[in-house]
């Protein structure tokens, strides 16, 4: 039986939409689109505004993901504005318009917008391959990020457990656990404390809803 009543768990907020149904995150500073989703894989676009804490000041910008890895999924990048700065396996890197970064599975990376740009970055990321494995889709990027926005508009820090059921969920890894105990700190502390124990969930209703 989960024990979430020892967890004072954080009010889940709604999530503003364009009109064209773009997902809206930390006021407005990063915009998501759904591209596409297919036997191909997901797609999706990722736009980030300049000039803020949450996605213009580099790799100490809020919303960059961890350092990590996908045990099974292939993740494409494609800049479509902006200049997209990522480390890849330890190395950093600049990707351009016209640019095709293509990271495998296991291989170490994280992305962000390069605050000296003149435009803040727009990118197209694809996640495919990994079989019948939910990995990265939609309904991952919308409650990570909903859930992200929630805490931080009351003031309150993610919870570890959380953010690992939801990387556990999506087969993402974090890089820098050291001695590759990051896939069983997914295991014991996301799936096995976070969502059986204390009920914290990889997907939740008000973040899954289409209109």
């Amino acid at each position: 039986m989960a024990l979430s009543f020892l967890m004072s768990k954080p009010k889940l907020l709604p999530v503003k939409r364009d009109p064209d149904g773009t997902w809206v995150f930390f006021d407005g500073t990063i915009r998501i689109s759904d591209l596409s989703m297919n036997e191909n894989g997901y797609t999706s676009r990722h736009m980030f505004a300049k000039g803020n804490p949450y996605t213009g000041v580099g790799r100490a910008s809020a919303v960059t993901p961890p350092y990590h890895y996908h045990i099974y999924q292939t993740e494409v990048f494609e800049p479509k504005q902006g200049v997209m700065c990522y480390l890849l396996d330890g190395k950093e890197y600049k990707a351009r318009v016209g640019d095709v970064v293509t990271v495998h599975p296991g291989q170490k990376h994280t992305f962000w917008s390069d605050p000296d740009a003149e435009d803040g970055l727009h990118v197209d990321i694809t996640g495919c391959g990994g079989g019948d494995r939910k990995g990265l889709d939609e309904a991952f990027l919308h409650n990570l990020f909903g859930y992200m926005d929630s805490v931080r508009q009351q003031d309150q820090a993610p919870s570890i457990f959380q953010m690992l059921v939801f990387m556990d969920s999506a087969d993402v890894v974090l890089a820098d656990i050291p001695f590759g105990l990051g896939r069983l700190m997914n295991v014991v502390v996301g799936r096995w404390i976070g969502r059986y124990l204390l009920g914290y969930q990889p997907s939740y209703k008000i973040y899954n809803e289409t209109e």
